[in-house]
């Protein structure tokens, strides 16, 4: 991409999903964004945030589910004002309740510790803190 002149920017403010940063060859840059924003709106709905969260069996994993998802995506202008002023660690006991582990009561409500097994077996974009220079993740203090 570098030796076709494919890189539009180097501020990497805008390296964050949701601004297009670099030329593809089929699509404007207007019609990459508008296409994800459209699928963003679609996929992070109210109405799919609700019926993600009820799948779950559990209503600590249900009420869970939607925190995170309604919580996050739902008012992620608010998180990344937190981000950019660096309060994030402000929010740290929130965000802990939030993304605890929930321990089910019983072996069929055991949904998040397979899912939670899965995920440890992935490698991590975020494993070098010191490709960023902002805050650490939570993963990361």
């Amino acid at each position: 991409m570098e030796m076709n002149g494919r890189i539009l920017t180097r501020n990497w403010d805008l390296y964050d999903t949701r601004h297009v940063v670099y030329k593809t060859s089929h699509l404007t840059a207007e019609e990459l964004e508008n296409g994800y924003h459209r699928a963003y709106s679609e996929f992070y709905s109210w109405s799919n945030i609700l019926k993600s969260s009820f799948n779950h069996e559990a209503h600590k994993h249900k009420l869970k589910h939607l925190l995170y998802a309604g919580g996050w995506k739902k008012f992620e202008a608010v998180w990344n004002f937190i981000i950019k002023t660096r309060n994030l660690n402000n929010m740290l006991p929130l965000l802990e309740s939030i993304l605890a582990k929930v321990n089910p009561s019983n072996p069929l409500q055991g949904e998040l510790e397979e899912t939670t097994k899965r995920e440890k077996d992935l490698p991590s974009v975020y494993s070098d803190p010191a490709r960023f220079d902002t805050q650490p993740t939570i993963a990361e203090t």
